[in-house]
């Protein structure tokens, strides 16, 4: 019998900034929020090889803005930490035994939540296209629940048929998404939560921006307290291209961290990833300078994978 993975908290993140927000464009005025017309890319754009680079569609780098966006967090290492156990904390955030994928050999159910970025404005099936293709790579098995409704992207990928099934709304806040929460967005049971949110949040005209992150911290609790078995990935969100709005995200990135970790030391399976460092607005950003283009939703994807291939089977 297999044994289970040994889960440790570390305050490591991956470095991956995405283009933050749900639809519309990022310099001039407030987005077009919820705006889906800008689902781009072939279905199936691994099948048909396209060349990540002749798709990209790069935008003006946003002043200030360099490879890590002028951000400088704590040190992470490649597999962001994942959730502490539920025996309590122990040294380091909590040491123990978890594994939230089935050990029987299904495939471990992960759910994406969140907004456009995670639905796929720009490139249909958005970073869950090249995390599927690692898992294929690495023989694990995954596949995506959410809102059926939402279905988007390639057919296959690597041969394999792709599951379309995510809970990306476009346009949608913090608050928004925890309307969704219990229900209907954990009815699928999920073993792995993927859970990126606060873009539209940055330019929210009724919401106050420094309140984002304890909208979000509300979010984590409800998550955490409606399902004690699935892992929690908490991303910190991708860059946007306007000056004015980049600084709001740096900012609430700041604050997602000790968030995070004091539940981890409480034992909770959550985790955090970083898409915000490491991702380079002049390349991985659309000219609508909110999304990412092929090439940013892959880097996402890689990092998402890094952060939980230690759990997959």
């Amino acid at each position: 019998m297999r044994q289970p993975n040994l889960l440790r908290w570390a305050i490591v993140a991956i470095s991956i900034p995405m283009a933050a927000q749900c639809g519309g464009s990022s310099t001039q005025g407030a987005p077009a929020v919820g705006d889906d017309s800008g689902v781009a890319g072939p279905a199936n754009a691994r099948e048909a090889g396209v060349d990540d680079e002749a798709s990209s569609d790069s935008g003006e780098q946003p002043d200030g803005l360099g490879g890590d966006a002028g951000k400088s967090l704590a040190t992470r290492s490649p597999d962001a930490g994942r959730g502490a156990t539920e025996g309590g904390a122990a040294e380091g955030g909590g040491i123990g035994p978890y594994d939230p994928c089935p050990t029987g050999g299904g495939a471990c159910k992960v759910l994406p939540l969140g907004d456009s970025i995670t639905y796929g404005i720009q490139y249909a099936g958005a970073y869950r296209v090249e995390l599927f293709h690692d898992a294929q790579t690495a023989h694990q098995h995954i596949t995506f629940v959410g809102d059926p409704s939402l279905a988007n992207g390639p057919t296959m990928v690597d041969g394999v048929a792709f599951p379309q099934d995510n809970d990306g709304h476009s346009g949608w806040t913090i608050d928004q998404i925890a309307t969704l929460v219990p229900s209907p967005a954990l009815q699928t049971n999920p073993d792995i939560v993927l859970l990126m949110i606060g873009t539209n949040d940055m330019y929210s005209q009724t919401q106050p921006v420094a309140q984002a992150p304890q909208r979000l911290a509300a979010l984590i609790d409800g998550i955490i307290s409606a399902d004690a078995h699935a892992l929690l990935v908490v991303a910190e969100i991708t860059p946007l291209q306007n000056s004015t709005w980049e600084m709001q995200v740096q900012n609430y990135n700041a604050a997602i961290p000790a968030l995070v970790q004091a539940r981890a030391a409480m034992g909770k399976h959550v985790a955090l990833v970083d898409m915000h460092t490491g991702f380079v607005t002049a390349t991985m950003l659309s000219s609508d300078g909110v999304h990412p283009n092929m090439a940013g939703y892959d880097h996402m994807g890689d990092v998402w994978y890094a952060a939980v291939k230690d759990v997959l089977r």
